[in-house]
């Protein structure tokens, strides 16, 4: 099997790129400082996201929901959930206080066994701060922590690139992409599975058995399906196709551990595989019963060309390449004694035939009519099918090529829940484009290249429309606890959607006292404070004066009744509509409620500040024929 290390080739074949290509030469800084520089933008970029639409809580990027309440170790140190369903990320962030399921946080996750097989970073997360003193994970550290092997996985790319003669700007294409930044900034572990993942495939390329056992086996723990690619190295390994440090054999030799076990111990079947070509065609014209003979007896002879490699290993070589395969199925049959099933069992409905996810996806979005959804889905395809054919046209140059093309074969067998995020990004893109990123030396094809770029370049835009107008602020225990969300999803009534129908809107609505320290804002300063925007909770009672009554459900989208506010200036001119608050419990007639709305505060200044019921898809109470909305006269302090 030829190497992929050949300085001739590569330099040659730079000199032949196009002038377009060459001008990305300049910025070859070394991959430690470019490392170094990825993770401090991306901590700094995090901070600025956290400041400004969480008020500053790291907890809060994990998005964690009412829905499935808040272990009680989190409760203690007083964090408490930001909207009412929750994401995946918090479930991650909960195993990290909890790694092997023996307290309650498992209670609070949506299929312990699923998410549990993932534990890599939540294992790793806690491991370090335990080592360091702390009795719960901080949040800020975890994503400390993704960060560092994120960058960490950049820079082993951008050294590999510029060892071969390639610009570390071209690792953006997969580092800037819209599912990399977009998951890495909630906690999720797709953009360090990818870092992972490039790490692996490198060590195994240089032949660096101690930088790729432990890469591969966090790989296996961040994700289960890498499984597959360790799995596929350590059997390559065995027939002789990886040259680790401290193997031996050459091109020509046919010495691997396989080969000669078989030969041992097998010696009348070794002696019947077909070793040498049985066909000789001198000067004979090249005819189609020609080629069909030839392609038959290499077929005969491909059982020996697997098997027989041209390097052999030592017993060390196949202890350590069994191990993350190993701590894979041991952590599964954890996972089974503790939940008796595994992830695998609970979460089967997440396969489907080959590519047909992102048929039925294509299908939705067009028969909705959403162009956005449309030009995604294809351009993901595109990518995926790109991404196949630079890996495939790299088998003949490297045996590492079959294993990363079995976890692409495994991909297309996903269904749209690993495929497509609602907000569109495709989340499964990410090893696709480090792969085509890792191997753009040797597969330099235009539209590899307008694919990195296109991501490069799409991928910040994309985030920045995903993230831009959001404003999240905590629930406090009386939403916390009214809305009944300690892992007991609340039955829907049968009337949920109201059927369109307009509520009735006779009612009123008063503040409780507000204290003066409640408008000061959190006065935070610092390095984020330029990015930091404050958030503060009212008191409001509102009382039903009518004759039906103010339902909670549904919590959020059409017909849901709000309390909601207003910001105005001292002369009346609108400035903006502000955030919803959702019921915490439905309002009969006659009945008051008292809850806090939650406000964005603004800039400094003086403001007029008016709350009112608000129901979607129709108007404010006030404008309805309802009682007026309170207004306050206000000092906001917005940003100190």
């Amino acid at each position: 099997m030829a190497t992929i290390n050949c300085a001739d080739e590569i330099h040659a074949r730079r000199r032949r790129l196009a002038p377009a290509h060459v001008i990305l030469q300049v910025a070859r800084v070394p991959a430690i400082w470019h490392g170094a520089l990825v993770g401090c933008v991306l901590y700094v970029a995090m901070g600025i996201y956290a400041h400004h639409t969480y008020q500053g809580s790291w907890f809060a990027l994990f998005q964690p929901g009412l829905r499935f309440g808040v272990p009680a170790l989190e409760l203690s140190k007083g964090l408490r959930p930001y909207w009412e369903g929750g994401w995946d990320p918090m479930f991650y962030y909960y195993q990290s206080n909890d790694p092997f399921a023996r307290t309650d946080a498992w209670k609070h996750i949506d299929r312990p066994p699923y998410r549990y097989q993932r534990i890599g970073v939540p294992l790793l997360a806690w491991a370090s701060s335990r080592l360091l003193g702390y009795d719960i994970t901080p949040p800020r550290f975890y994503h400390l922590i993704q960060i560092v092997l994120v960058a960490a996985g950049f820079a082993v790319l951008a050294e590999w690139l510029n060892q071969h003669g390639y610009s570390s700007l071209w690792g953006y294409g997969w580092l800037a992409s819209t599912g990399v930044v977009y998951g890495l900034f909630a906690g999720m572990p797709d953009a360090v599975g990818d870092a992972l993942f490039i790490t692996a495939i490198i060590a195994a390329l240089r032949g660096r058995l101690w930088l790729y056992v432990p890469a591969a086996t966090l790989l296996c723990l961040v994700r289960e399906a890498y499984g597959i690619f360790a799995a596929a190295i350590f059997a390559i390994s065995i027939c002789g196709h990886v040259r680790w440090a401290g193997s031996w054999g050459g091109r020509d030799q046919h010495c691997s551990l396989a080969g000669r076990s078989l030969e041992r111990f097998f010696p009348r079947l070794y002696t019947l595989l077909p070793k040498s070509p049985s066909l000789r065609f001198e000067d004979s014209p090249v005819t189609w019963p020609r080629r069909i003979l030839e392609g038959l007896d290499k077929l005969l002879r491909l059982p020996f060309r697997i098997l027989c490699g041209p390097y052999a290993i030592g017993l060390r070589h196949v202890l350590a390449l069994a191990v993350p395969c190993a701590v894979l199925f041991g952590w599964q049959m954890y996972v089974r004694s503790r939940f008796g099933q595994t992830g695998s069992e609970v979460s089967g409905h997440i396969l489907d035939w080959p590519l047909i996810a992102i048929w039925k996806e294509f299908k939705t979005a067009v028969a909705m009519q959403w162009l956005r959804e449309v030009v995604l889905k294809e351009v993901g395809l595109a990518i995926f099918m790109c991404g196949i054919a630079v890996v495939w046209g790299m088998r003949r140059r490297t045996a590492i090529a079959w294993p990363i093309l079995c976890y692409f074969v495994l991909l297309t067998l996903m269904s749209s829940t690993v495929w497509f995020e609602s907000s569109g990004y495709m989340k499964a893109m990410g090893s696709v484009l480090a792969a085509m990123a890792l191997f753009l030396p040797w597969q330099n094809h235009w539209l590899v290249r307008c694919l990195l770029v296109g991501a490069a370049l799409h991928g910040p835009y994309d985030n920045y429309r995903l993230k831009k107008d959001q404003f999240l602020m905590p629930f406090d225990e009386q939403q916390r606890t009214q809305y009944n969300g300690d892992h007991k999803l609340r039955p829907l009534p049968d009337d949920l959607f109201m059927k369109g129908k307009l509520a009735n809107f006779s009612g009123h609505v008063a503040v409780g006292t507000v204290p003066d320290d409640l408008w000061k804002g959190d006065g935070y300063a610092g390095v984020f404070s330029f990015a930091h925007r404050a958030g503060i909770q009212i008191p409001v009672t509102i009382t039903n004066h009518g004759a039906e009554t103010w339902k909670n459900w549904p919590r959020e989208g059409m017909n849901s009744i709000n309390l909601c506010y207003v910001w105005l200036t001292p002369d009346g001119q609108w400035l903006n509509t502000g955030l919803r608050t959702p019921l915490v419990r439905p309002v009969a007639p006659g009945e008051s409620l008292t809850q806090h709305v939650r406000v964005q505060v603004p800039a400094p200044g003086r403001y007029k500040l008016r709350i009112g019921l608000l129901q979607e898809g129709y108007d404010f109470f006030a404008n309805l024929g309802g009682e007026q909305m309170l207004e306050l006269d206000v000092v906001a302090p917005g940003r100190e």
